[in-house]
């Protein structure tokens, strides 16, 4: 790294982050002026909101807008290097587009390294006890059935149908277990009551009837007053959500909740994909949306800064509106989920190579 990487890097580090703590101090002021009313309402104390919930909340708002963040920082480090002509000078002297790009793509990447990693493995740690704390104190809500009348593979060969399961006492009603031998069904297990009994999997069924299948013979047995102490691959998490539930899981989580919906035969588990997908697709957005930035304002113009900052802005502004707007558009069974989540990146990568074709003429 020379010099001059050095002090670009460097200068555009020291805007990125003091950016973002300008933002952060708006973010909070306004969030505060939103909920205040619902603060004073709610039992909840001054150090809960200062240790509690803001703490969290400042990555998770800084996690969405960071590559805004990126892009408004090179703008105004760039636009006023051209203000002052140092772009010329080093056009001047054969520097290329793409060689003045390289120290913001290199602290792009520190920046895109450190979402990356509280995409993946910190900020869904943050996210719980944000989102536990507005269950809680805001929204109050309570964690409610995922889906009644469900049907889910336990095992390669036995599938079970559930009627409902009442959060309340873990307690799943109407149950029947099917089991299946060469695509045959050979045994049905009908349960009146299913208890959960504990950790990892204990579950108690009782008044249970029983038909068992050889061919064209059955075999049948009620036994009403039975209780059979079992564990099964069922959790009481299987039946249970909080909104934004994918929020609140690792990415190593996701890919064992997708593998085991998957294995199950689950149909909810796009708001997981899209999560899982959005929390690569962000970070490269950093990349793209820094190359934009410096396209923008490596050139001189009448306007300055202002102008610059203006086209900043409405570029990120653009970004996010489209981010938000795939997100939403990839929960349509008819969109593939990754391609939803990475249509901005691939939109504004395009918008980026025209953009740097034009800085090179």
């Amino acid at each position: 790294m020379g010099i001059l990487d050095a002090y670009l890097m460097k200068k555009y580090l020291k805007t990125f982050f003091f950016t973002a703590f300008l933002f952060s101090i708006i973010a909070v002021v306004i969030d505060f002026s939103e909920k205040v009313e619902r603060f004073v309402e709610s039992p909840v104390t001054t150090r809960e909101i200062l240790l509690q919930y803001y703490p969290t909340y400042l990555p998770d708002i800084n996690s969405i807008l960071w590559p805004l963040f990126a892009l408004i920082s090179v703008v105004f480090f760039c636009s006023r290097m051209a203000k002052n002509s140092e772009f010329v000078a080093m056009f001047s002297s054969g520097f290329s587009f793409m060689r003045i790009s390289r120290p913001f793509l290199m602290g792009a990447g520190v920046i895109a390294l450190f979402l990356y990693l509280g995409n993946h493995y910190f900020l869904p740690q943050t996210n719980r006890i944000k989102l536990d704390f507005m269950n809680k104190y805001i929204e109050r809500q309570q964690a409610s059935s995922r889906v009644r009348a469900t049907h889910m593979f336990i095992s390669p060969d036995t599938k079970v149908y559930i009627n409902s399961y009442n959060t309340l006492d873990t307690t799943a009603n109407d149950l029947r277990f099917e089991t299946y031998q060469d695509n045959n069904l050979v045994k049905i297990v009908m349960a009146k009551r299913m208890q959960y009994q504990g950790p990892p999997n204990h579950w108690l069924l009782t008044d249970m009837e029983t038909r068992l299948f050889d061919g064209t013979k059955e075999t049948f047995e009620i036994q009403r007053n039975a209780r059979l102490d079992t564990t099964l691959n069922i959790y009481p998490e299987d039946f249970v959500s909080w909104q934004n539930d994918q929020k609140r899981l690792t990415s190593p989580q996701i890919e064992a909740y997708l593998d085991r919906a998957k294995f199950r035969g689950a149909g909810n588990t796009r708001p997981f994909e899209i999560e899982y997908y959005k929390r690569t697709a962000d970070p490269i957005s950093i990349f793209i949306l820094t190359i934009i930035g410096v396209a923008v304002a490596s050139r001189k113009v009448r306007g300055g800064t202002g102008l610059h900052l203006a086209q900043g802005v409405m570029i990120g502004s653009l970004y996010i509106f489209l981010s938000r707007f795939s997100t939403t558009f990839a929960m349509d069974p008819k969109v593939t989920p990754w391609l939803g989540v990475w249509a901005p990146n691939l939109v504004f990568a395009v918008v980026a190579w025209f953009m740097v074709r034009r800085a090179q003429e």
